[in-house]
Order: C-alpha cells, then sequence, then structure tokens
C-alpha cells in the first residue's frame, strides 16, 4: 500500500508562513510526489483566519506560490534526492503557524491574543484546534485518494515572541504543547517527530538573539526520545529584521529533509553542544559533542561582531582574543586576562544589543557565529551553496567552568 509523509511546520512566521520569495526552480523542488492540500491556503495555511473550503485533494507544491519559497517544500524535495527508495508515494506540505504569538495568549485592551498553545483563557488557541483540523483533513483526502498519512513531522519554529520567557518555563510549557499535540494525533495513529529550530534573533539595529529560551531546544531533544535538532537559524540571511529570506529558506530546508531521513531511519543525528568547558590561566577549552567534530566555517558569511560568535559577559574589561581550533571536537578561547572562575558567562550565538551599540547592513542577525560540524553538502536547490550544520547558541556561567559542565 502506498502512503503520505505530512511536514507540517508549527510556531511563528519563520515557520513557514511569511512570503519570502521568489521560490527557487531547481528540478527537484518540481518532483510531483511533492504537494500541497487543495484549499486554496497551498503551504503557508491558513494564519488563523476562518476556514472557508475544506480540503479535499491535493495539488502540485511547485505550482502553489512560485513567488513564495517554502521551507517545507524545500525539505520534502531534499528528503526526496537523498531517499530515492521512500516508502511513501507523495509528501503534504503545510503549515499552521502565525506570526507575533507566544505559546500562550493574553489580554491587551480587552482584545484576546490568543498563543499558538493556549488562549488567554488557559484553553486551547484558535491556532492549535486549526492545525488539528487541518491535519484530520489532510488525512482523510489522503487516504480517499489511497495514500493514507502514516507520519507526521513537525518542524518547529518559534520563540521570538517568547523572547523574555525564562529557559524553565518556556521548556515547561512547550513540553505541555507537544505532549497535548502528540495526544491528539495518536487518538488518529499518527506517531510524531518533531524538528526542532533554534531562532536566529533579530538583524540590523536591534536587540540581537540573549533569550533564554533558544536555549530550550537542548531540553527538549535530551528529553524527548521524537524530537531532534534541525537548524540553528542565526547563520542565515534575513529579509527584513526577523524573518528569514528565501535563500535561508532553501538552505534551512535542505537541512531539514536531511535530518528528517536520518530521524525517519532510526539514525537522527544528535544535537551539538558543549561538553566539557575547562579553563587555565588566559585559556578555556571546550570540548563538544558532535556527531562529526567540529568546526569553524568563515568562507561565505560575514564576520561576526565577536570572534567566531564567542564572547564573555558580565567582566567589563574581559574579552575573547582568538578562537583557536585544537582537535576534531575542541576549541581553545584565548582571553585578554586570567580566566576568573566566578565573573562573568561564556556566551556563543548570543549575543545583546540593548543599547544598539552595533549598526548592521548584511541583513544577517546581529547574534551569529561560525560554529558549525565538520560536515557539508552542496546545495540542491541555491546554485553554489553548501548546506552546513550548525551549533546551537548556548550561554554558560563561568563559575561553572572548574566542573566541566554541559552547556545544556
Amino acid at each position: 500500500m502506498t502512503s503520505s509523509l505530512l511536514i507540517f511546520h508549527y510556531g511563528q512566521s519563520n515557520a513557514d508562513c511569511h512570503d519570502a520569495g521568489p521560490s527557487f526552480d531547481a528540478p527537484c523542488l518540481r518532483d510531483p510526489r511533492i504537494v500541497v492540500p487543495n484549499d486554496g491556503a497551498g503551504f503557508r495555511g491558513l494564519f488563523g483566519r476562518p476556514r472557508k473550503v475544506n480540503i479535499t485533494g491535493f495539488e502540485p507544491a511547485f505550482a502553489d506560490t512560485p513567488n513564495v519559497q517554502s521551507i517545507g517544500h524545500a525539505a520534502a524535495a531534499r528528503y526526496l534526492v537523498d531517499t530515492p527508495d521512500t516508502a511513501f508515494s507523495q509528501i503534504i506540505v503545510r503549515s499552521g503557524a502565525k506570526g507575533g504569538r507566544p505559546l500562550c495568549g493574553f489580554v491587551k485592551d480587552a482584545r484576546d491574543i490568543y498563543g499558538i498553545y493556549l488562549g488567554s483563557d488557559g484553553e486551547l488557541s484558535p491556532l492549535i484546534l486549526d492545525m488539528f483540523e487541518d491535519i484530520h483533513q489532510i488525512c482523510t483526502a489522503a487516504k480517499k485518494n489511497g495514500a493514507p498519512v502514516t507520519h507526521v513531522v513537525i518542524p518547529f519554529f518559534h520563540g521570538e515572541a517568547d523572547r523574555a520567557t525564562p529557559r524553565d518555563i518556556y521548556t515547561l510549557i512547550l513540553t505541555e504543547m507537544m505532549n497535548v499535540v502528540e495526544a491528539h494525533l495518536a487518538k488518529m495513529d499518527l506517531p510524531v517527530t518533531w524538528m526542532m529550530t533554534q531562532a536566529s534573533g533579530t538583524g540590523g539595529g536591534y536587540a540581537g538573539n540573549a533569550w533564554e529560551n533558544r536555549m530550550s531546544v537542548f531540553d527538549i531533544c535530551d528529553t524527548r526520545a521524537n524530537a531532534h535538532f534541525a537548524s540553528a537559524n542565526y547563520a542565515y540571511q534575513l529579509m527584513d529584521a526577523a524573518h528569514l529570506n528565501a535563500t535561508s529558506k532553501a538552505l534551512i530546508g535542505e537541512m531539514l529533509g536531511l535530518q528528517i531521513k536520518h530521524a525517519l531511519q532510526g539514525t537522527a543525528l544528535p544535537i551539538t553542544k558543549l561538553r566539557e568547558a575547562a579553563y587555565a590561566g588566559h585559556h578555556i577549552d571546550l570540548t563538544f559533542d558532535s556527531p562529526h567534530g567540529i568546526s569553524l566555517a568563515t568562507d561565505e558569511f560575514p564576520t561576526p561582531h565577536t570572534p567566531h560568535g564567542f564572547q564573555i559577559k558580565g567582566h567589563s574589561k574581559q574579552a575573547i582574543t582568538q578562537v583557536e581550533q585544537i582537535g576534531s571536537h575542541q576549541l581553545r578561547l584565548h582571553c585578554a586576562l586570567p580566566v576568573c572562575q566566578s565573573q562573568g558567562e561564556l556566551r556563543y550565538a548570543y549575543f545583546i544589543n540593548r543599547k544598539q551599540e552595533y549598526e548592521d547592513d548584511t541583513q544577517f542577525p546581529l547574534g551569529r557565529g561560525s560554529l558549525c560540524d565538520d560536515w557539508v553538502t552542496a546545495s540542491a536547490i541555491v546554485p553554489g551553496r553548501r548546506v552546513l550544520r550548525w551549533a546551537p547558541g548556548f550561554a554558560l556561567p563561568l563559575s561553572k567552568l572548574a566542573q566541566n559542565a554541559l552547556a545544556a
């Protein structure tokens, strides 16, 4: 029996519902096995708007909105390129996201601003209910057409609207939401795989990306067997202060498609994170858990505002002067002063621009970095570009250095 894979983005606007374009025209994007629902909302979904037309079938994804590049479309295309013998006869791409929404809703000027999980009344939000209805209609149509949905992958792009939410609270609420989604889909006999991404942060003269909730990806990926890290978005160019441009969406989509392949084959790549951090004199030595080792990528991207994206925050006279790779999984940070265990915080791709010291016209996030896995493949969509697997940003109090503590 043939079957369908559903890639259903969820979160905020970068979860495949904003309109960066145009779409690339690579041959793999024209694969007829990649489809979108036929309700007129295409891959971008309803944005929380009232449903006017039910989903009764599917149409080719490429013909949907050629003026807008889809992350999900790119993910499906890359998955099919690297998995030519897949059991799926079609891959359905959809988003249920809405921009500017936190996990939980609130009331502003007597108006209910619902979240992607809960409304201000604590009940499930209209957005998540629309998600459930979308999936129900998609599954009904796919089954009727002889290719029932047998697996749902949910790429999760979120965090901007919860930038002030502490890490532990964000992780707790997100875990509750994921449990609710999985319980609902379990009633439909649908297994779920989550693809977690780390928000890029802002570009231009904005505040950067020193948001605790960006580190929740460590907590989620460490505690859920069906949640896998897919992309750290700080390395990718924006089209405005916060939204990924078309090239970035295509490249992120390819990395997503490759991780989907690994996840469905039971070989998902683990999240790359700091395993040990030790100091001596003017040096801090960092050892990373990485499936391929680590590398510092410098050729294709603007130079970060701090050495390769590393800095020490909270000690006004201390600074990192050089970043040196000393092993396949190790970096040595050279510091201006002897390292004091108790003063400050070591940060990577976790940058604050509160006083607007930095004006940046590159349209890249202010908190970018250079650290990625020692792995690369050519893009199948963007001519001349490579797909890289970036290490997520983190922050580590210097007080933990002597403990060789995990950043996560």
